[in-house]
């Protein structure tokens, strides 16, 4: 029997089935297209039974008619539909096709996923893995964006779920995503989550390592921004270990990409918190982060720690990268406090002190030896 103008009502009156099918003793079989409210399923090897239908190979899309494309779109598919359960289940055959979200603008590769027919919910599933270095291993499938601004960004996730009716894509046990030459890490307990365009929601409580190769920096409790495969946008906190292990947070509050695809970051410490480069200098001011950089820059003021009260102990401006284990601040003619006044470093005998050193020198003048006093 073939369809004509109309399609074959084969299980409910909200889906139909257009093309041929065949009665034998055996079972119904049929080559054709079965129409769901708002999905179709194109195969040349049907098998219709009671309350479920099977294809070996097929092709399946669910529709969006308001933006009047497809959700989804996928081929090469093993699949087998219940309708008295209410979901479809498909497994890739051989090589994986690309999955594809047109609206949300990603691809991506999974090797089974499961729908249900009356929510438009997608669980995708992907049991693969690619080996990245000898103690890094990337679980499931790559999820890669299309979007023409985000040069192909990418994360792998063994477990996702696509809402078909809102368009979000939400990801489970996204390792790391990587944007410019940094490496963050999403909250474990928090999925990845994209949305029409390729927007994906800020990545809340991440950790960001820079850069990926070196390592050098790990700034931590993030809300990081991924705008594509070389742009994002965070702030969130780094620490300062000094040399005896004394570990104090800094709060770098615009953390960004320059123009040459290095993350920077900029904080500010305030004279409140009483920061320390170490016990023998205070530090007041900004932080700078150089993803290139093996330590953080400081921009601001310093000034000696002593317990001697009767010498004043200045501000003094200054920027350089420090060590923490290996303090170097550097100091040149130039010197100026906070006030911008300049400062200058001598030893000084008042007028009392330089009468009390000649009237002792006449006094020892038949000494061979020299004695100073100040």
């Amino acid at each position: 029997a073939t369809t004509t103008d109309t399609g074959m009502t084969l299980y409910d009156k909200v889906s139909n089935y257009t093309g041929t099918t065949a009665l034998t003793p055996e079972n119904v079989t049929g080559i054709g297209e079965y129409h769901f409210d708002r999905a179709d399923l194109m195969s040349n090897q049907f098998v219709f039974k009671s309350s479920t239908m099977d294809a070996d190979t097929a092709d399946f899309q669910i529709n969006d008619q308001v933006a009047g494309t497809f959700a989804l779109k996928t081929k090469n598919q093993n699949a087998h539909v219940d309708f008295k359960g209410r979901f479809a289940e498909f497994v890739s055959n051989g090589e994986l096709e690309p999955i594809e979200f047109p609206i949300n603008q990603y691809i991506c590769y999974m090797e089974e996923f499961k729908w249900y027919m009356d929510n438009g919910a997608i669980d995708l599933k992907s049991s693969s893995s690619k080996t990245v270095s000898a103690d890094v291993k990337l679980e499931g499938s790559k999820f890669t964006s299309i979007h023409p601004d985000q040069d192909s960004l990418f994360f792998y996730t063994p477990l996702a779920r696509y809402d078909s009716r809102r368009h979000i894509i939400t990801a489970e046990d996204v390792l790391y995503i990587n944007s410019a030459d940094a490496r963050v890490y999403p909250d474990t307990a928090l999925p990845v989550t994209v949305r029409k365009k390729a927007n994906m929601d800020t990545l809340l409580n991440s950790k960001i390592v820079t850069n990926s190769v070196t390592e050098y920096h790990k700034v931590y409790g993030a809300n990081t921004k991924i705008f594509g495969r070389k742009s994002y946008n965070s702030a969130g906190f780094i620490d300062y270990e000094d040399e005896e292990g004394h570990i104090q947070p800094i709060f770098l509050e615009d953390i960004t990409v320059d123009t040459t695809g290095q993350t920077t970051a900029s904080g500010l410490i305030p004279d409140s918190i009483n920061f320390q480069l170490s016990k023998d200098f205070a530090f007041e001011g900004g932080v700078k982060l150089y993803g290139s950089k093996q330590f953080l820059v400081f921009d601001g003021a310093s000034r000696l720690s002593h317990d001697c009260d009767l010498l004043t102990t200045p501000w003094f401006k200054f920027e350089a990268e420090i060590n923490p284990l290996d303090i170097f601040i550097p100091i040149d003619t130039n010197m100026r406090d906070t006030a911008d006044a300049v400062l200058a470093t001598s030893v000084n005998l008042n007028i009392d002190s330089i009468y009390l050193y000649s009237a002792f020198m006449n006094q020892r003048s038949n000494y061979s030896d020299i004695y100073m006093m100040s």
